[in-house]
């Protein structure tokens, strides 16, 4: 036991650990994270670097943040840190229980005619300048008065040892307690939440399921254009409902995401969505189908692709949205813009056969496929957001408020002690003053001069 609490109260074991958790999140940071399987950063990555992804992928480091080997690095360092500060704690209860009543190499040591009068005044002007008398005794033949000033200070690196702790805390509670999901909102779109209703949803092994069921209704959906008229930013006016009550009016884009509940919501992504109306031979409507369009940038050009099915048809549709459809004259369509001044379905349609054909469809329009009717119905603005819950962040906030406290303690309040002894010698009384202040011994030169030119009847 004694061994493995020398390990751990190792300086050398706390640089190894900081050094691999250092190196550790520079990956986690330079790498994008597999956080969830469609958030499509980590593909995108892997595909501009395909031999770099490979390694990663092999080395296992696609999820840092949330891997065991990570949280083993934390939980020793954790460990490290505890003991770091028990022994810190031990030595200073010590100290307090120990009153020095010597110090070496007394700084300043007088002749005086009246030993008593000297050591009332010098025990003044220090009680004067903020130290207290802690201790007042008869030690080697010298009458010993002892006194201190900021004795908070010797609490500083505890302090700044006990918010590290809870930094650490906080980072075991974001692996091990967090949830993370997505969910996408078509304009007039209201999400109740709960586990089912995310569009994909993950939780860790201790994340307590619980849902309060509060609504979030994508009440409007506003854009803003470049001059090219290719490229905008979305923006989105959220209302939150909870027990039948607004509680809550936000607006929301990709700079401005917003918490609810200690639930972060950050708009991730944009694009169009459409309705498509499925009829039978009869005249019925057997299928009425929403698709949310994923808008990506090919070769400067924004782009807005989907593939859906309808199984029960044995159809597959490979869909290319044009929200401002043109044709050239060889009879190529184009965007003219991503505004939906002229919004057209570009339809490729497969079965288990293989290819059927493709044919466009305009807003309003309808089409027959296999002896169905497809009619493009409704076309909307939809948002994708990423939600995070993690209990961890506020406990790391308040750690690194307490370390910088212990900081300001650590280096504000110097703790320092001063011992004043008086030695009755066959040549007269000698007054002699020495003391010890941690980390910045010069503090004593203003004490030291003030004593003497008190002693020796000068003005102060």
């Amino acid at each position: 036991m004694t061994a493995l609490w020398q390990l751990f109260r190792s300086v050398k074991l706390a640089l190894i650990l900081i050094i691999l958790l250092t190196v550790a999140t520079l990956l986690g940071v330079s790498i994008p994270q597999q956080e969830l399987p469609g958030d499509g950063k980590f593909a995108a990555w892997g595909a501009a670097h395909p031999n770099m992804a490979r390694w990663v992928q092999t080395l296992g480091i696609t999820e840092v943040f949330t891997s065991w080997w990570f949280g083993l690095l934390v939980v020793l360092l954790f460990l490290n840190t505890l003991v770091c500060t028990i022994d810190q704690v031990k030595v200073l209860r010590k100290r307090r229980e120990k009153v020095p009543l010597t110090m070496a190499n007394p700084r300043l040591s007088l002749p005086v005619a009246d030993g008593k009068e000297a050591v009332n005044k010098a025990v003044q002007y220090l009680t004067e300048n903020g130290y207290r008398r802690e201790m007042a005794t008869c030690f080697a033949g010298k009458d010993v008065t002892v006194l201190c000033r900021s004795r908070l200070g010797d609490w500083g690196s505890i302090v700044f040892h006990g918010g590290l702790l809870v930094i650490l805390l906080g980072v075991l509670t974001s692996v091990l307690v967090n949830m993370k999901g997505a969910v996408e909102l078509t304009e007039g779109q209201t999400f109740v939440d709960t586990h089912e209703n995310y569009f994909q949803i993950e939780e860790s092994l201790l994340y307590p399921e619980r849902h309060s069921g509060f609504e979030l209704t994508l009440k409007k959906v506003e854009e803003e254009w470049d001059e090219s008229e290719n490229n905008y930013m979305a923006r989105g006016t959220v209302e939150i409902v909870q027990d039948g009550e607004i509680v809550r009016k936000v607006e929301v884009d990709r700079a401005h995401p917003f918490t609810y509940q200690g639930m972060k919501f950050v708009l991730a992504k944009q694009g169009y969505t459409l309705v498509l109306d499925f009829y039978n031979d009869r005249g019925q409507l057997v299928r009425k189908y929403h698709i949310n369009f994923d808008r990506s940038v090919v070769n400067g050009r924004v782009k807005h692709s989907k593939a859906f099915s309808l199984e029960d048809f044995g159809l597959t549709f490979d869909a290319i949205l044009f929200p401002d459809l043109r044709q050239l004259p060889n009879g190529k369509f184009i965007n003219g813009s991503t505004q939906p001044k002229n919004p057209g379905l570009f339809l490729m349609v497969s079965s288990e056969k293989g290819f059927m054909g493709s044919q466009l469809l305009l807003l309003g329009g309808e089409i027959k496929v296999d002896g169905l009717k497809v009619e493009f119905a409704e076309l909307n603005r939809w948002l994708g957001f990423w939600v995070t819950k993690d209990w961890g962040v506020p406990v790391m906030v308040f750690g690194s408020w307490l370390s910088i406290a212990g900081v300001a303690v650590l280096y504000l309040l110097v703790p320092r002690r001063v011992v004043v002894s008086l030695e009755r010698t066959e040549n007269g009384d000698v007054l002699d003053v020495s003391g010890a202040a941690r980390l910045h011994p010069h503090l004593f030169e203003r004490e030291l001069t003030g004593i003497k030119r008190i002693i020796r009847g000068e003005s102060w």
